[in-house]
């Protein structure tokens, strides 16, 4: 089923204050947000995992504890969370924001 896309979008407000908190340091997605670009839409979807799970190596987990420091890791691993929250969030958002569905 093809989707059928808006025409001439200018995105919201709300839509650029979450992809700037989500992206903070990526001039190409300012870029094409400033230009109300159709693809932001790759790039965002690149930029999150989309299962809303964030993955951790052994070696983390096992230096984490190695070295005692379970409550930066812990700290380290709420932020990866919030960071790929956002990130989803970001992308669901594109998709209102170009598909009339």
């Amino acid at each position: 089923m093809m989707r059928k896309v808006r025409e001439n979008v200018i995105y919201s407000e709300e839509f650029r204050k979450v992809v700037l908190q989500a992206y903070p340091d990526e001039p190409k997605i300012k870029e094409l947000l400033d230009a109300n670009a159709y693809f932001l839409g790759r790039y965002l979807d690149d930029g999150c995992c989309g299962s809303g799970m964030v993955s951790v190596s052994a070696e983390e987990i096992i230096t984490a504890r190695g070295l005692g420091q379970q409550a930066e890791f812990c700290e380290a691993l709420f932020e990866r969370a919030n960071k790929e929250k956002l990130r989803s969030l970001a992308y669901k958002m594109w998709g209102k924001q170009w598909f009339e569905d």
